[in-house]
């Protein structure tokens, strides 16, 4: 019997270079990373929590849409609670399906936590991917030495960035330089907001499975920021470059209009690293000169080109992030070059750069 058989009706998926599996142990990880097993009691644990941040949440749509201020409405703690009380109704009603599946995931992360090996994502198949701690740590040294683009700091940066965001978007809208309807909209949650962590997912199609450094920041006090700013440069970047190509359906529909054939052909190019090459100063600058030429003084008619950069300076000064490796303490760090790949602006600044 083939070593990497499973009674699934698909292929196995896990790339395994670090560890024994058993079959009940394959079996789980071939479900996938998107696979989410049944743990009632951990949902329980967290449901406090996710209560409260959506009680914020909707805290704060009552209020903007009724003017109202104060206290929590009673209406939205009688929302909440109903809320909870559904969902611990649900989940302690909840049937197990496999009682085995626990067990074998507590193993898995035993193995993990007693750092025998190191459980990843792969950066294109997306299935799981089974390394050596000692790999990992030596190859994200490797990385953090060749781009130089990062510089280690010397405790949590977290409170700095929510009192720094918060304090430019009052003084932007008390200069009139951001209309106040936006400060709600991208101010950072106190409760709510994270410091990103970097993590690796290894390129296992590449010689030697070199890792992809991804910062995870959806929580960050500047995540607001940066979407924001992605959703309105985004359609204008896209609007004046009339040549580029959304996705793989463009390109197949561009070729199809091109009418190739056996003759025609077609040349690629990759860049490398990207993301943490361009120069922060210079790709913000493309920005400004971007709107300038034509001639978009105010984006959405309301927001200057000169607080467009200041946003853009801030979300780039404010790339920190938390890294822990196996059995090492957490580290911080600030990126002083380029942008975090995660980061939702990132990538037009990149875009607008390079053209």
């Amino acid at each position: 019997m083939h070593p990497h058989y499973t009674s699934l009706a698909f292929p196995p998926q896990v790339n395994n270079k670090a560890l024994q599996l058993s079959d009940a142990e394959r079996r789980i990880l071939n479900y996938g990373p998107k696979f989410v097993p049944q743990n009632p009691k951990q949902t329980l644990q967290r449901l406090k929590n996710e209560i409260d941040i959506m009680k914020e949440k909707v805290t704060v749509a009552w209020r903007r849409e009724t003017k109202t201020v104060g206290r929590n409405p009673e209406i939205v703690n009688r929302f909440t609670e109903r809320i909870e009380e559904e969902i611990r109704t649900t989940v302690s009603k909840e049937k197990i399906v496999d009682p085995k599946m626990l067990k074998i995931l507590g193993n898995l992360k035993k193995a993990q936590k007693e750092h025998k090996v190191v459980f990843r994502q792969t950066d294109k198949s997306k299935v799981f991917h089974l390394g050596k701690p000692e790999t990992y740590i030596e190859k994200s040294a490797q990385y953090m030495s060749k781009m130089n683009a990062y510089k280690e700091i010397d405790q949590s940066p977290l409170e700095h960035m929510i009192e720094s965001t918060e304090e430019l978007l009052i003084d932007l809208v008390r200069r009139k330089l951001l209309p106040a309807k936006y400060l709600e909209k991208l101010r950072p949650s106190r409760t709510e907001s994270e410091l990103p962590h970097l993590y690796y997912n290894p390129k296992d199609h590449k010689v030697g499975e070199p890792l992809r450094p991804i910062v995870a920041g959806i929580k960050s006090p500047i995540a607001k920021i940066s979407s924001f700013l992605d959703q309105i440069l985004r359609p204008i970047f896209d609007k004046v470059t009339p040549y580029i190509l959304t996705d793989s359906i463009d390109l197949l529909n561009d070729l199809k209009k091109f009418q190739t054939n056996e003759k025609t052909k077609l040349y690629t190019l990759d860049i490398t690293d990207l993301y943490t090459s361009i120069p922060q100063h210079e790709a913000v600058m493309a920005i400004c000169e971007m709107l300038g030429t034509h001639n978009i003084r105010k984006v959405k008619n309301e927001i200057p080109i000169n607080t467009i950069r200041i946003l853009l300076k801030h979300v780039l000064n404010n790339s920190f992030f938390t890294l822990q490796l196996p059995g090492q303490a957490p580290k911080f760090f600030q990126q002083i070059r380029g942008g975090p790949m995660g980061l939702a602006c990132t990538q037009v600044l990149a875009d607008v750069y390079v053209k």
